[in-house]
C-alpha cells in the first residue's frame, strides 16, 4: 500500500553489450563470457562479479591454503564451495568444476583427493590475478569536489559498523561503506576503508571484527 513507482529518470539503463574497452575479456583464457553473462544475470552483473572476483583472489586463496595447511576440512569445504559459485558466475567453468570436486571431497572427508588437487586449485585460481590484471587500473574518480569527512562523521561510521558487524547485518554494513564514498578521505583513512572493504567483499566477519577492534579510539 505504501509502494511508490520510481520516476522514469530514476531507472538505471541495463548494459546489453560488453563495452569496447573490455573486449579483451573475450580472449581471456579460462573464461567463457557467454556463460558468465548467463550465470550472472546480464552484462552489468557479469562486469561487477568479474571485478569482485579479481579483487578478492589473494585473500580467498590464502584462506583456502591456510585451511588446507591446518587440516581444517570444514572451513576448506566452505571456501571451495564459495569459489565454485563465484567462478561459475564469471564463466570460469573449469575452475568451478575443480572447486566442486574438492567441495565433494571435503563433504566426504576424502583427504587424499584434497591433498592431490589443492595445489592445482590454488595455482589455477591465483592465475586469474594476472589474467584479469587490466581490471586493476587506477581509480579515476575525482574526489576534489567532495567534502572532507569530519572526525565526528568518521567516528559515527565506525560506531555503526561496530554495532552492525556482530549482528552480521550485511545490508547495513554495505550501506555504511557506501557512505564513505560521499566524502573525501585523508590518505590514512582511505587506506583503512580500502582494507575494510576487502573484508566486506569476502564477507569475512571475523576479519571485520578484528579490524574494528584494532582501530584507534
Amino acid at each position: 500500500e505504501i509502494m511508490d513507482k520510481p520516476a522514469a529518470d530514476a531507472a538505471v539503463e541495463e548494459i546489453t553489450e560488453i563495452p569496447a574497452e573490455m573486449s579483451w575479456i573475450y580472449e581471456t583464457e579460462g573464461i567463457s563470457v557467454d556463460d558468465g553473462i548467463k550465470n550472472s544475470g546480464g552484462v552489468s552483473g557479469f562486469l561487477f562479479a568479474l571485478q569482485l572476483f579479481h579483487d578478492t583472489v589473494d585473500d580467498n586463496a590464502k584462506v583456502i591454503q591456510d585451511a588446507f595447511s591446518n587440516n581444517d576440512i570444514r572451513l576448506y569445504t566452505i571456501k571451495v564451495h564459495s569459489l565454485k559459485s563465484s567462478a561459475r558466475i564469471i564463466g570460469a567453468m573449469s575452475l568451478s568444476s575443480l572447486a566442486e570436486k574438492l567441495e565433494n571431497a571435503g563433504n566426504h572427508n576424502d583427504t587424499d583427493f584434497i591433498a592431490a588437487n589443492t595445489g592445482e586449485l590454488i595455482d589455477s585460481y591465483t592465475a586469474f590475478k594476472d589474467k584479469l590484471a587490466r581490471l586493476s587500473g587506477g581509480d579515476d574518480t575525482d574526489d576534489s569536489d567532495k567534502e572532507l569527512i569530519t572526525e565526528d562523521d568518521l567516528l559515527e561510521a565506525y560506531e555503526m559498523l561496530e554495532s552492525a558487524v556482530p549482528q552480521r547485518d550485511y545490508d547495513l554494513v554495505e550501506m555504511i561503506m557506501e557512505r564513505f564514498k560521499e566524502y573525501r578521505l585523508p590518505d590514512d583513512v582511505a587506506a583503512k576503508v580500502t582494507e575494510l572493504q576487502k573484508l566486506v567483499d569476502t564477507v569475512d566477519w571475523g576479519g571485520m571484527e578484528t579490524f574494528l577492534e584494532q582501530l584507534e579510539p
